[in-house]
């Protein structure tokens, strides 16, 4: 049995923009630090298109997490 990967913190580069009206924008640059969590380790000869449906997946679940902590809206 493999062991999980040591949780690292990481810094990732984050913008946000919303339509405020026609032409007009706001936007928010920032960058969010945490540990690396839910590491997803995939099983030997597993398709390409596979891995990047579970990676899209795991990305969009800990997107929408991170924005509840924000306090942004999220899909439900």
């Amino acid at each position: 049995m493999a062991k999980p990967p040591p949780k690292v913190l990481i810094e990732t580069p984050v913008v946000l923009m919303r339509k405020v009206s026609p032409e007009h924008f706001e936007v928010l640059e920032g960058v969010v630090t945490g540990e690396l969590s839910q590491v997803k380790i995939l099983e030997h000869k597993v398709s390409l298109v596979v891995g990047r449906g579970t990676a899209r997946k795991a990305l969009a679940a800990a997107h929408r997490k991170a924005s509840a902590v924000l306090g942004l809206a999220v899909d439900s």
